[in-house]
Protein backbone atom coordinates (compact mmCIF):
# COMPACT_ATOMS: atom_id res chain seq x y z
CA UNK A 1 0.00 0.00 0.00
CA UNK A 2 0.85 3.15 -0.65
CA UNK A 3 2.25 6.39 2.13
CA UNK A 4 -0.13 9.07 3.32
CA UNK A 5 1.73 11.21 1.31
CA UNK A 6 1.11 9.63 -2.14
CA UNK A 7 -2.35 8.88 -0.70
CA UNK A 8 -3.07 12.74 -0.18
CA UNK A 9 -0.98 13.75 -3.74
CA UNK A 10 -3.35 11.60 -5.43
CA UNK A 11 -6.58 13.09 -3.99
CA UNK A 12 -4.62 16.38 -4.70
CA UNK A 13 -4.34 15.21 -8.37
CA UNK A 14 -7.55 13.62 -8.91
CA UNK A 15 -10.02 15.85 -6.45
CA UNK A 16 -12.48 14.89 -4.27
CA UNK A 17 -15.45 13.50 -5.07
CA UNK A 18 -17.29 15.43 -2.75
CA UNK A 19 -16.60 18.65 -4.56
CA UNK A 20 -18.27 17.16 -7.64
CA UNK A 21 -21.53 16.81 -5.96
CA UNK A 22 -21.51 20.38 -4.15
CA UNK A 23 -21.42 21.40 -8.03
CA UNK A 24 -23.84 19.46 -9.72
CA UNK A 25 -26.32 19.88 -6.84
CA UNK A 26 -25.94 23.49 -7.23
CA UNK A 27 -26.59 23.97 -10.46
CA UNK A 28 -29.48 21.18 -10.63
CA UNK A 29 -31.12 23.69 -8.26
CA UNK A 30 -30.98 26.13 -10.48
CA UNK A 31 -32.85 24.22 -13.45
CA UNK A 32 -35.51 22.63 -11.00
CA UNK A 33 -35.88 26.79 -10.14
CA UNK A 34 -36.46 26.76 -13.86
CA UNK A 35 -39.16 23.99 -14.21
CA UNK A 36 -40.93 25.43 -11.07
CA UNK A 37 -41.53 28.35 -13.00
CA UNK A 38 -42.83 26.96 -15.86
CA UNK A 39 -44.47 24.39 -14.01
CA UNK A 40 -46.31 27.60 -12.19
CA UNK A 41 -47.05 29.71 -15.24
CA UNK A 42 -48.77 26.19 -17.27
CA UNK A 43 -50.94 26.11 -14.30
CA UNK A 44 -51.91 29.83 -14.09
CA UNK A 45 -52.88 29.56 -17.33
CA UNK A 46 -54.85 26.83 -17.41
CA UNK A 47 -58.88 27.13 -17.08
CA UNK A 48 -59.42 23.61 -15.13
CA UNK A 49 -58.08 20.46 -14.27
CA UNK A 50 -58.08 18.39 -17.08
CA UNK A 51 -56.10 21.61 -19.33
CA UNK A 52 -53.56 21.77 -16.15
CA UNK A 53 -53.18 17.91 -16.99
CA UNK A 54 -52.59 17.91 -20.74
CA UNK A 55 -50.52 21.53 -19.80
CA UNK A 56 -48.45 19.35 -17.50
CA UNK A 57 -47.92 16.41 -20.17
CA UNK A 58 -46.45 18.81 -23.03
CA UNK A 59 -44.17 20.83 -20.34
CA UNK A 60 -43.02 16.98 -18.77
CA UNK A 61 -42.57 15.50 -22.76
CA UNK A 62 -40.39 18.96 -23.62
CA UNK A 63 -38.50 18.77 -20.71
CA UNK A 64 -37.35 15.05 -20.96
CA UNK A 65 -35.66 15.94 -24.54
CA UNK A 66 -33.58 19.08 -22.43
CA UNK A 67 -30.19 17.22 -22.27
CA UNK A 68 -29.17 19.92 -19.16
CA UNK A 69 -30.38 17.80 -17.08
CA UNK A 70 -29.39 14.38 -18.07
CA UNK A 71 -26.11 15.54 -19.02
CA UNK A 72 -25.55 16.76 -14.95
CA UNK A 73 -26.31 13.36 -14.01
CA UNK A 74 -24.48 11.84 -16.95
CA UNK A 75 -21.40 13.69 -16.56
CA UNK A 76 -21.16 13.48 -12.70
CA UNK A 77 -21.56 9.47 -13.08
CA UNK A 78 -18.80 9.23 -15.62
CA UNK A 79 -15.95 11.82 -14.52
CA UNK A 80 -16.65 9.69 -11.11
CA UNK A 81 -16.36 6.47 -12.62
CA UNK A 82 -13.24 7.52 -14.33
CA UNK A 83 -11.76 8.98 -11.31
CA UNK A 84 -12.41 5.80 -8.97
CA UNK A 85 -10.14 3.85 -11.92
CA UNK A 86 -7.50 6.71 -11.65
CA UNK A 87 -7.21 5.93 -8.28
CA UNK A 88 -6.89 2.79 -7.90
CA UNK A 89 -4.27 3.03 -10.87
CA UNK A 90 -2.61 5.91 -9.61
CA UNK A 91 -2.29 4.90 -5.93
CA UNK A 92 -3.62 1.28 -5.04
CA UNK A 93 -1.40 0.01 -7.33
CA UNK A 94 2.97 -0.30 -6.72
CA UNK A 95 5.25 1.46 -8.99
CA UNK A 96 2.13 3.19 -11.51
CA UNK A 97 3.79 3.55 -14.77
CA UNK A 98 3.06 7.23 -14.73
CA UNK A 99 2.86 9.75 -12.35
CA UNK A 100 0.96 11.38 -10.55
CA UNK A 101 1.34 15.36 -12.03
CA UNK A 102 0.18 13.41 -15.31
CA UNK A 103 -3.13 13.83 -14.44
CA UNK A 104 -2.56 18.22 -14.24
CA UNK A 105 -0.92 18.06 -17.66
CA UNK A 106 -2.08 21.32 -19.34
CA UNK A 107 -4.04 22.03 -16.43
CA UNK A 108 -3.70 23.33 -12.86
CA UNK A 109 -7.17 21.59 -11.96
CA UNK A 110 -7.74 18.63 -10.45
CA UNK A 111 -9.29 15.71 -12.63
CA UNK A 112 -12.70 16.17 -11.17
CA UNK A 113 -12.39 20.01 -11.31
CA UNK A 114 -11.72 20.08 -14.97
CA UNK A 115 -13.96 20.27 -18.08
CA UNK A 116 -16.14 17.18 -18.89
CA UNK A 117 -14.17 17.07 -22.20
CA UNK A 118 -10.91 17.41 -20.87
CA UNK A 119 -11.52 14.57 -17.65
CA UNK A 120 -11.92 12.39 -21.22
CA UNK A 121 -8.92 12.95 -23.07
CA UNK A 122 -6.99 12.61 -20.07
CA UNK A 123 -8.16 9.68 -19.08
CA UNK A 124 -8.12 7.87 -22.41
CA UNK A 125 -4.34 9.11 -22.41
CA UNK A 126 -3.57 6.79 -20.04
CA UNK A 127 -4.83 3.49 -21.97
CA UNK A 128 -6.35 1.67 -19.29
CA UNK A 129 -9.29 1.22 -21.23
CA UNK A 130 -9.81 1.02 -24.62
CA UNK A 131 -12.05 3.15 -27.01
CA UNK A 132 -14.17 0.68 -27.36
CA UNK A 133 -14.90 -0.22 -23.60
CA UNK A 134 -14.89 3.29 -23.21
CA UNK A 135 -17.43 5.05 -24.92
CA UNK A 136 -19.90 1.88 -24.93
CA UNK A 137 -19.71 2.72 -20.99
CA UNK A 138 -20.15 6.03 -21.52
CA UNK A 139 -23.58 5.73 -24.03
CA UNK A 140 -24.60 3.40 -20.62
CA UNK A 141 -24.14 6.47 -18.27
CA UNK A 142 -25.82 9.18 -20.85
CA UNK A 143 -28.48 6.90 -21.28
CA UNK A 144 -29.60 6.62 -17.34
CA UNK A 145 -28.88 10.92 -17.75
CA UNK A 146 -31.82 10.55 -20.07
CA UNK A 147 -33.88 8.24 -18.05
CA UNK A 148 -33.45 9.91 -14.92
CA UNK A 149 -34.67 12.92 -16.64
CA UNK A 150 -37.54 11.04 -17.74
CA UNK A 151 -38.31 9.67 -14.44
CA UNK A 152 -37.81 13.02 -12.49
CA UNK A 153 -39.93 15.18 -14.96
CA UNK A 154 -42.78 12.98 -14.59
CA UNK A 155 -42.95 12.78 -10.88
CA UNK A 156 -42.91 16.76 -10.81
CA UNK A 157 -45.64 16.48 -13.10
CA UNK A 158 -47.83 14.00 -10.69
CA UNK A 159 -46.95 15.98 -8.01
CA UNK A 160 -47.95 19.07 -9.13
CA UNK A 161 -50.89 17.92 -10.52
CA UNK A 162 -52.14 16.51 -6.97
CA UNK A 163 -50.83 19.45 -5.12
CA UNK A 164 -53.68 21.20 -7.85
CA UNK A 165 -56.65 18.84 -7.12
CA UNK A 166 -55.65 19.11 -3.38
CA UNK A 167 -55.83 22.92 -3.42
CA UNK A 168 -58.79 23.34 -5.93
CA UNK A 169 -61.05 20.97 -3.10
CA UNK A 170 -59.15 23.48 -0.71
CA UNK A 171 -61.28 26.36 -2.40
CA UNK A 172 -58.11 27.64 -3.75
CA UNK A 173 -57.72 29.28 -7.23
CA UNK A 174 -55.43 28.33 -9.88
CA UNK A 175 -53.61 31.83 -9.67
CA UNK A 176 -53.21 31.26 -5.89
CA UNK A 177 -51.98 27.53 -6.08
CA UNK A 178 -49.32 29.08 -9.23
CA UNK A 179 -48.15 32.06 -6.41
CA UNK A 180 -47.77 28.80 -3.50
CA UNK A 181 -45.98 26.64 -5.64
CA UNK A 182 -43.50 29.28 -6.85
CA UNK A 183 -43.08 29.91 -3.11
CA UNK A 184 -42.74 26.41 -1.69
CA UNK A 185 -42.13 24.31 -4.88
CA UNK A 186 -42.99 20.81 -4.95
CA UNK A 187 -41.00 19.28 -2.44
CA UNK A 188 -37.30 18.95 -4.44
CA UNK A 189 -35.46 20.69 -1.81
CA UNK A 190 -31.40 20.80 -2.41
CA UNK A 191 -30.53 18.70 0.95
CA UNK A 192 -32.99 15.88 -1.94
CA UNK A 193 -31.01 16.80 -5.19
CA UNK A 194 -27.84 16.65 -2.62
CA UNK A 195 -28.69 13.00 -1.52
CA UNK A 196 -29.23 11.66 -5.27
CA UNK A 197 -25.88 13.30 -6.29
CA UNK A 198 -24.04 11.90 -3.13
CA UNK A 199 -25.66 8.75 -4.42
CA UNK A 200 -25.07 8.97 -7.99
CA UNK A 201 -21.23 10.16 -7.50
CA UNK A 202 -20.13 7.61 -4.82
CA UNK A 203 -22.02 4.79 -7.19
CA UNK A 204 -20.07 5.72 -10.01
CA UNK A 205 -16.74 6.17 -8.59
CA UNK A 206 -16.65 2.87 -6.95
CA UNK A 207 -18.00 1.17 -9.85
CA UNK A 208 -14.70 2.45 -11.05
CA UNK A 209 -13.05 1.11 -8.37
CA UNK A 210 -14.55 -2.09 -8.68
CA UNK A 211 -13.88 -2.32 -12.51
CA UNK A 212 -10.03 -1.94 -12.03
CA UNK A 213 -9.96 -4.07 -8.25
CA UNK A 214 -11.27 -7.08 -10.53
CA UNK A 215 -9.00 -6.18 -13.63
CA UNK A 216 -6.51 -8.71 -13.96
CA UNK A 217 -3.20 -6.65 -14.32
CA UNK A 218 -4.38 -5.36 -10.33
CA UNK A 219 -5.25 -8.68 -9.05
CA UNK A 220 -1.55 -10.16 -9.73
CA UNK A 221 -0.47 -6.49 -8.13
CA UNK A 222 -2.69 -6.20 -4.82
CA UNK A 223 -4.29 -9.92 -4.38
CA UNK A 224 -5.78 -8.55 -1.60
CA UNK A 225 -9.45 -6.54 -0.90
CA UNK A 226 -9.66 -4.46 2.57
CA UNK A 227 -12.88 -2.95 3.70
CA UNK A 228 -11.86 0.77 5.51
CA UNK A 229 -14.56 3.31 6.83
CA UNK A 230 -13.47 7.19 8.11
CA UNK A 231 -13.18 5.89 11.65
CA UNK A 232 -15.62 9.27 13.09
CA UNK A 233 -18.64 9.71 14.30
CA UNK A 234 -21.21 9.67 11.29
CA UNK A 235 -19.69 6.04 10.84
CA UNK A 236 -23.38 3.56 10.69
CA UNK A 237 -22.91 1.16 13.32
CA UNK A 238 -23.63 -1.54 11.42
CA UNK A 239 -20.32 -0.59 9.10
CA UNK A 240 -17.96 -0.12 12.05
CA UNK A 241 -17.78 -3.74 12.93
CA UNK A 242 -16.94 -4.00 8.63
CA UNK A 243 -13.35 -1.80 9.43
CA UNK A 244 -10.17 -3.57 8.58
CA UNK A 245 -11.92 -6.95 7.14
CA UNK A 246 -9.86 -8.33 4.46
CA UNK A 247 -10.73 -11.05 1.62
CA UNK A 248 -9.13 -12.42 -0.90
CA UNK A 249 -9.60 -10.91 -4.49
CA UNK A 250 -10.69 -14.11 -5.54
CA UNK A 251 -13.51 -14.81 -3.14
CA UNK A 252 -16.73 -13.07 -4.68
CA UNK A 253 -17.94 -12.47 -1.32
CA UNK A 254 -15.75 -8.76 -1.07
CA UNK A 255 -18.04 -8.13 -4.07
CA UNK A 256 -21.44 -7.71 -2.12
CA UNK A 257 -19.96 -5.11 0.28
CA UNK A 258 -18.32 -2.87 -2.13
CA UNK A 259 -19.76 0.69 -1.08
CA UNK A 260 -22.08 2.83 -1.09
CA UNK A 261 -23.79 0.20 1.39
CA UNK A 262 -26.82 2.80 1.85
CA UNK A 263 -27.18 6.30 1.28
CA UNK A 264 -23.86 8.73 2.08
CA UNK A 265 -22.21 5.76 3.04
CA UNK A 266 -18.31 7.07 2.69
CA UNK A 267 -17.10 3.94 3.03
CA UNK A 268 -14.25 2.17 0.73
CA UNK A 269 -13.22 -1.42 -0.26
CA UNK A 270 -8.64 -1.12 -1.14
CA UNK A 271 -7.00 -2.60 -2.61
CA UNK A 272 -3.60 -4.40 0.00
CA UNK A 273 -0.74 -6.35 -1.14
CA UNK A 274 0.28 -9.62 1.38
CA UNK A 275 2.64 -7.74 3.32
CA UNK A 276 0.17 -5.70 4.67
CA UNK A 277 -2.39 -8.18 5.07
CA UNK A 278 -3.25 -9.42 8.93
CA UNK A 279 -3.97 -13.07 8.31
CA UNK A 280 -7.22 -12.12 11.60
CA UNK A 281 -8.93 -9.96 9.66
CA UNK A 282 -8.60 -12.14 6.53
CA UNK A 283 -9.65 -15.39 8.22
CA UNK A 284 -13.01 -13.26 11.06
CA UNK A 285 -15.75 -13.15 9.57
CA UNK A 286 -18.42 -10.68 9.20
CA UNK A 287 -22.02 -10.17 8.21
CA UNK A 288 -23.65 -7.91 5.76
CA UNK A 289 -25.42 -4.25 7.18
CA UNK A 290 -28.53 -4.82 5.78
CA UNK A 291 -30.35 -8.76 5.72
CA UNK A 292 -32.25 -7.74 3.07
CA UNK A 293 -29.78 -6.62 0.67
CA UNK A 294 -29.83 -8.05 -2.83
CA UNK A 295 -26.37 -6.71 -4.82
CA UNK A 296 -24.30 -3.15 -4.52
CA UNK A 297 -25.28 -0.42 -6.58
CA UNK A 298 -22.30 -0.80 -7.93
CA UNK A 299 -22.59 -3.86 -9.94
CA UNK A 300 -25.73 -2.56 -11.70
CA UNK A 301 -22.59 -0.16 -13.15
CA UNK A 302 -19.47 -3.31 -13.90
CA UNK A 303 -21.87 -6.08 -13.19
Amino acid sequence: MRDEPTKGRALEHIGRPGALVVKATAEAAELVKDWIVEIAHFIRTSDNPDDAFRALTLWADRREEDNRFADLIYQSAAMSWMAGQLFVRMFEVPNSARSLADVRVGSDASFLGRPFAAGVETFLERDILTPEEFYSKLGEFRQRGFTATRLATRALREKAYRQLLSALEGGSTFEEFAVAFLDEGPGVTRSYLKTVYDTNVATAYNAGKFRQLTHPDVVAQIPFRRYVTLQDPRVRDSHKPLHGKVWDSEDPEWHAFMPPLGFRCRCSITGASAEDVDPVHLAREVSHPDPNFTGPPTILIEG
